[in-house]
């Protein structure tokens, strides 16, 4: 990926919001540092063996800092499947997120600070129950969806993330997002190999086309996998 440079005058704001956007959403770019299988234990109603297989793995969590240009450690992004149990009956997996730019980053470009719980079904990976908070103002803001009721046939911008790593980084969806629906394209392209603060991973590009980011001006939205089983974003 090309790095932006940040000038002391005549900054493009829009641009370094772009990429800085981009690099927290797709967690590229910066510097990873990967924290798997944490120890969180599922919540289940039977024993573990007893329950149909899921794409999620319980317990995991992912966590990114983030940095922009020359300046590292702008921000951070957590996924974490916590637990899965019953929702209204529904075997359901809990996931959590959190997006959160530094002071610094906050001040000068964009503030980001949302975290957000869904409860996905087990077997499809399609969201439940969403809740998102966002306390970028003065007072927190949440929003809620709920699909227990009325079951969804499109992804959360969270379960779709897990949905495009079990597919390998290949495929179509359907994404709704404040209360707008959204196709999603993704296809794989050439494996590159990029180094982190974990190491150096070997992986597969994932190009992801959609209205959702186009809207916000993202001309290149790429996603790396790693190119393993566990297929970490």
């Amino acid at each position: 990926m090309k790095k932006t440079t940040i000038q002391p005058a005549g900054l493009n704001r829009q641009r370094a919001f772009l990429y800085l956007t981009r690099v927290i959403l797709t967690m590229l770019g910066g510097a990873l540092a990967f924290g798997i299988y944490s120890g969180v234990s599922a919540q289940t109603d039977g024993k573990p063996e007893n329950l149909p297989p899921t794409p999620f793995r319980i317990g995991e969590k992912l966590t990114y800092t983030v940095s922009f240009a020359r300046f590292t450690n702008v921000g951070f992004a957590e996924l974490s499947v916590v637990s899965r149990g019953k929702l209204s009956g529904r075997d359901a997996v809990e996931l959590h997120s959190k997006f959160k730019t530094s002071e610094l980053v906050a001040a000068a470009f964009y503030l980001l600070d949302e975290s957000r719980t869904t409860y996905a079904a087990a077997d499809s990976g399609l969201p439940l129950y969403i809740r998102k908070t966002s306390d970028e103002g003065v007072l927190p803001k949440q929003q809620i969806s709920n699909f227990l009721a009325a079951p969804t046939p499109n992804y959360d911008l969270l379960t779709l993330v897990y949905r495009l790593r079990g597919l390998g980084g290949f495929g179509s969806l359907m994404l709704q997002e404040d209360d707008r629906i959204y196709s999603v394209s993704a296809v794989t392209g050439p494996a590159e190999r990029i180094k982190t603060v974990a190491g150096e991973f070997d992986t597969v590009v994932s190009t992801v086309q959609s209205e959702f980011f186009s809207e916000k001006g993202f001309r290149d939205f790429r996603v790396n996998f790693s190119a393993d089983d566990r297929k970490i974003p």
